[in-house]
Parts: C-alpha cells; structure tokens; sequence
C-alpha cells in the first residue's frame, strides 16, 4: 500500500479536482495548484490539456489543446454545449466585464457588478422585434440561473426579488470567452435573430 501512496503525484487531487471543476481560492486545493502549478502544467500538456491559472484574477480550469488543424481534442473533458440562450447571457457578461475593465474610473474597483434588470434590458436590445421577447423575459431567470452555476456570476445581493438581485460578474468569463469568441458568438447570434 505504501509502495502505491509513494508513487502518487502531490498535486494528483488537484489535477482530479480540476478535471470536474473549475476552482477558485476557497477551494481546498487551490494551494496544491498554486503549489505545483509547473507540474500540473506539464502533466495535463502531456495527455493533450492545458491548465489555466489566474491567481490575481481566482480562477484554475483546464482547457482541451487542439491536436490538429481542424480542432479536434482528445475528448477527455466533457464538452459544455450551452443554448443559445445562456451563450447571449454569457456574452452580455463578457461585454460587461470587457466595460468594466476598459473605464478608467474602474481602476481602484475589484469587482464587476451588475443587476438582474440591467441584464434583462441588455438582452432585450439585442433582439428585433421578430424573436419571441416575452418567452425569453420569461426564461431568463433560467438562463442567468445557469450562469451562476458555471460559476460567470456570484450574488452579492439577494434583494427582495430577481428585479433586486446584484451579481458580481467573475473575472473567470474572460479565460472562457474570449475577445475573438466574443466577437464570432455576437456575429453568429445576430445572424440567428435576423434569420428568426
């Protein structure tokens, strides 16, 4: 048994941890990334992954390599096939953060807020009046819902309803959507709308 336990990595936990999850400075094993951040790299680089860590910004995830030139992976990580619902939620909380960062007035600020009616009217600009705005309204909850569970949002406030409600927009949106994906996700769902 301990011939087994001595030829366990220190950081396999972490790479296991990191593979169902992303992680954030309360996890337990944030330290252990932290820690062997080279070697967790190195690891996962070997069997076609790479680790992400930001430790300023809180966050740790892995992300699949391309292995050729038409994008294929290895397929170890379950892929997030998200609706087109919650990617515009996502995107609205990527141009969000991107405002967040670019004003100058923001520079002592931490964190990024934003409300639940503020999120709602966003998304209303973004649609013509051919989309079915008042079963989206109606959803939304749902959507913004899925965001905090892929771990974009936090709620700072609760408020007395989702109207109310305050979020902190996570810095961990812009490791999982970036600038180019921005860019083509706003051009694919505005093609989506119009064709609508």
């Amino acid at each position: 048994m301990s011939e087994i336990h001595n030829n366990i990595e220190p950081y396999a936990r972490a790479v296991i941890a990191l593979l169902k999850h992303d992680l954030s400075p309360s996890d337990s094993l944030w330290k252990d990334v932290e820690e062997y951040q080279l070697e967790i790299y190195q690891y996962l680089y070997k069997i076609g992954l790479e680790l992400i860590f930001n430790a300023k910004d809180g966050y740790a995830f892995i992300r699949q390599l391309e292995i050729d030139d038409d994008g294929n992976t290895v397929n170890l990580l379950a892929r997030r096939q998200l609706s087109f619902e919650v990617s515009l939620v996502c995107v609205l909380l990527r141009e969000i953060y991107e405002t967040f960062e670019m004003n100058p007035t923001n520079i002592m600020a931490d964190q990024c807020y934003v409300s639940h009616l503020e999120l709602k009217e966003q998304a209303e600009m973004f649609f013509s009046e051919g989309f079915n705005r008042v079963k989206f309204q109606k959803d939304l909850d749902k959507y913004i819902s899925k965001t905090l569970e892929l771990g974009y949002l936090k709620i700072q406030e609760e408020g007395n309803n989702h109207a109310e409600r305050i979020y902190v927009v996570k810095p961990i949106i812009k490791a999982r959507v970036t600038v180019e994906e921005l860019l083509d996700l706003k051009e694919k769902m505005k093609q989506y709308v119009e064709s609508v």
